[in-house]
């Protein structure tokens, strides 16, 4: 499961779990349902496992499919547009592309999951870069899963099996991370989902919460726990930010989706700081489970 939104907050969802019918669906910022696409098979529109999905700049829907190995590209209406990407280690090559985000300039960076690398193509899907290894250096990965870009050009990664974050420039240049293993409070353990907002704020799905963090690592707030009311959270999995701040959280094992409001002022210390809890401006269920 994934989600992206949009400058305006249409919020898109891959059900990547619905076994009987994958698809991607669509939804206002309150909720509201929009349109649905897609059937299992490997034509085109098809999937077996949609799971990360991207908007770019123009409104183009990126779709990565870790079973089929390809990323399709579809128009904001569901229409389909093209796609790339075969099984393998080359370029444009994939062993399950797990998450995928754009830049300000329509460049795509998709997650390389089984290859320990990040792919950087252009808008219609030719390669332009690629960087990481298996490992736990930096700039090294072990089964990363989720990717976000910034409107300063920086590229996070949820390198969740070393349990932390990495930051890098467009051009895959390592700069930073936090939250190796071992960290104190804060540490998103196995993260399941990055984000950034219009400030530069970094968001990250740890283990039934959610972190909220400045572009330079520094835990500004988090909230949520084990659950099914607002603001609880079973195995979250996904996150995505709207151009007025809001927050989507693919809530995977309660079948919705969860909105939240900014996180407001930093705590003065991360580590002592009492737990600040937010209440959803919204919550609404995926439609079509089957």
């Amino acid at each position: 499961m994934d989600l992206a939104a949009t400058r305006s907050g249409t919020v898109f969802v891959s059900d990547t779990f619905n076994n009987q019918s994958p698809h991607i669906q669509a939804f206002t910022s309150t909720g509201g349902f929009l349109l649905r696409w897609g059937a299992p098979g490997i034509g085109d529109g098809q999937f077996l496992s949609p799971g990360a999905i991207a908007v770019g700049p123009s409104g183009t829907v990126y779709v990565g499919d870790y079973v089929r190995n390809r990323i399709q590209k579809f128009g904001p209406d569901g229409t389909f547009r093209g796609q790339w990407g075969a099984p393998g280690s080359g370029a444009g090559q994939f062993a399950a592309p797990w998450g995928i985000a754009t830049d300000d300039r329509g460049r795509v960076y998709v997650v390389d999951y089984g290859n320990n690398r990040i792919q950087k193509f252009g808008p219609e899907g030719d390669f332009l870069g690629q960087w990481g290894s298996f490992g736990s250096r930096n700039g090294q990965f072990l089964a990363p899963s989720f990717i976000a870009t910034d409107s300063n050009g920086h590229v996070y990664v949820a390198d969740s099996g070393n349990s932390r974050i990495q930051k890098f420039d467009s051009s895959g240049r390592y700069l930073d991370q936090w939250d190796s293993p071992g960290a104190g409070a804060g540490a998103p353990d196995y993260p399941l989902g990055v984000a950034t907002d219009p400030k530069g704020n970094v968001y990250v799905v740890g283990t039934n919460s959610i972190q909220k963090y400045n572009a330079r690592g520094r835990l500004l707030t988090r909230w949520g726990e084990f659950g099914k009311g607002k603001g609880q959270f079973r195995n979250p999995q996904g996150i995505a930010t709207d151009s007025s701040g809001n927050v989507y959280v693919g809530d995977s094992g309660n079948d919705r989706i969860q909105k939240f409001h900014d996180a407001g002022a930093p705590y003065p210390d991360p580590d002592t700081a009492p737990l600040k809890v937010l209440s959803p401006a919204s919550t609404f269920p995926r439609k079509g489970r089957g």
